[in-house]
């Protein structure tokens, strides 16, 4: 899922960013940054976002050999 998917799906749930970040325990303004890719969620909070999400997986797409 992308990042539009996700924002899409809310929109149509009638739910705000802000909204499903109180939801799911989340700081709004981490919520923000990490979906407008300021924050990238590679580890730490901005990758439990994502995951949260579903944007982003559990488990590496690869392991390197």
């Amino acid at each position: 899922m992308t990042v539009e998917m996700f924002k899409a799906g809310l929109r149509a749930q009638g739910k705000t960013i802000g909204q499903w970040a109180d939801e799911n325990g989340f700081d709004r303004l981490l919520v923000y940054r990490t979906l407008s890719g300021v924050l990238k969620g590679h580890f730490g909070t901005s990758h439990n976002i994502l995951v949260a999400a579903g944007i982003k997986s559990t488990t590496p797409d690869s392991l390197a050999a």
